[in-house]
């Protein structure tokens, strides 16, 4: 009897702990990612700097993209920081016939604008503020909810 309990001792023991855990899913979108703090200050910046191309119901014009989860449903797969990384990248546009942008956001106003891009489409908020480092943003996924 003393055999089999040192036999299942040991065996518990080499037996690595992520062989019994269940597989965590991704994060997403839909976790509450952000704060209601952060949707709120990018309400602002989207007003001050996105309102006058993308309309103030976020729907878009004819010459640009709506931001609604429409829009969120195109980088559905990606992560946070591939929108993120767009943002920065791209937006605002630049001026006509110029390849000047008005404005470069900082890194926390692109965070706190998508924080508002992901209240308006409908995504809950949570109670921390959205991260605004690569490594974070590159793990939260950009699935929509059925």
């Amino acid at each position: 009897m003393r055999g089999v309990l040192v036999a299942i001792i040991s065996l518990a023991l080499l037996t690595p702990l992520s062989a019994t855990r269940t597989p965590q899913r991704p994060r997403s979108i839909a976790d509450g990612v952000y704060s209601q703090r952060q949707a709120n200050d990018g309400g602002v910046l989207y007003r001050r700097h996105c309102e006058k191309c993308h309309g103030s119901t976020l729907k878009g014009t004819r010459l640009t993209p709506p931001l609604t989860q429409d829009f969120l449903k195109n980088w559905s797969a990606d992560s946070l920081w591939d929108l993120f990384n767009k943002i920065v990248q791209t937006m605002p546009a630049p001026l006509a016939n110029t390849a000047t942008r008005p404005i470069q956001l900082k890194r926390e106003e692109t965070v706190q604008l998508l924080a508002f891009l992901l209240k308006r489409s409908g995504m809950p908020h949570g109670t921390a503020d959205l991260p605004s480092d690569d490594a974070s943003l590159a793990k939260i996924r950009i699935l929509i909810p059925r």
